[in-house]
């Protein structure tokens, strides 16, 4: 029987970066007021070695988990 991942360690896992370290990047660019869509434009550029539509959805991820930590 496989491991069930959390949000988190999906993420984790295909970036490289922990959801703490996401939350602390959002923060530090003060993204924390901003809507969903404003904080997944700020988090596509940080995602550089993905593909473009891989980099959308893992922004969309962080966003919406970064909403909910």
């Amino acid at each position: 029987m496989s491991e069930v991942q959390s949000r988190s360690e999906k993420i984790e896992n295909h970036t490289g970066t922990s959801m703490n370290e996401w939350a602390g990047t959002l923060e530090a660019a003060g993204m924390s007021g901003m809507m969903h869509k404003e904080q997944v434009q700020m988090l596509l550029p940080l995602m550089r070695d993905k593909q473009e539509n891989e980099r959308l959805l893992w922004a969309r991820h962080i966003a919406s988990e970064y909403r909910q930590f």
